[in-house]
């Protein structure tokens, strides 16, 4: 079992989206109802956002390579794939798509370039996390492991967890979240509902 790592409540979660540059709020709530990775939301092109189905295409992402960041394919081969968002975060990022050539970033900084990580987290989001009250160890990727969380908290069945975080197999979804799945069993254990009748 993997190290749990912390996570927002949805109190934090509320608090830190409204102390959030407003630009970088769209940004934020795909992050949360997704699972998508820093890495994979920052590389969305506007071709990617499906606003009449209400889905995200996750064809490619951003990766260290010897030159630096570079645009390449998802982390695994399960990496590509497609996430339903709710409709209030397809409104969010539907006016961001709209009339822009369909190569073009679809989330962006306020100049129109790349969102690049360390600067972001350095200019928005640390200062955002003080201005919210929250002292936790919580970085970009915190969204992505909330999310599962969340999910998996409210029942969520693990495989589609899975898909939408997209890891290879089950096993690392149940390795990394393995206190929640415990959890979990308690409604499994209910459900079984048996015991042995009187003077079994």
């Amino acid at each position: 079992v993997e190290e749990e790592k912390d996570i927002f409540t949805r109190t934090e979660w509320d608090r830190f989206y409204r102390a959030m540059t407003p630009h970088f709020q769209p940004l934020l709530a795909l992050l949360i109802t997704s699972g998508a990775r820093w890495g994979e939301a920052t590389a969305l092109q506007v071709r990617d956002l499906d606003v009449d189905a209400g889905v995200i295409h996750v064809r490619r992402a951003w990766k260290k390579g010897a030159q630096g960041v570079v645009l390449g394919a998802p982390k695994t081969q399960r990496g590509r794939r497609a996430i339903m968002l709710p409709d209030h975060v397809v409104a969010m990022l539907a006016p961001l798509a709209a009339g822009r050539p369909p190569e073009d970033f679809l989330l962006t900084s306020p100049t129109g370039r790349v969102i690049h990580r360390t600067n972001f987290v350095e200019r928005h989001w640390k200062p955002a996390l003080a201005a919210a009250g929250i002292t936790k160890d919580l970085s970009p990727h915190s969204a992505r492991h909330t999310f599962a969380s969340w999910a998996l908290m409210e029942g969520v069945a693990p495989q589609i967890v899975q898909h939408r975080l997209g890891h290879e197999s089950l096993e690392t979804t149940s390795r990394r979240y393995a206190h929640l799945l415990l959890d979990a069993q308690r409604a499994a254990v209910d459900a079984i509902g048996w015991e042995p009748s009187p003077g079994a």
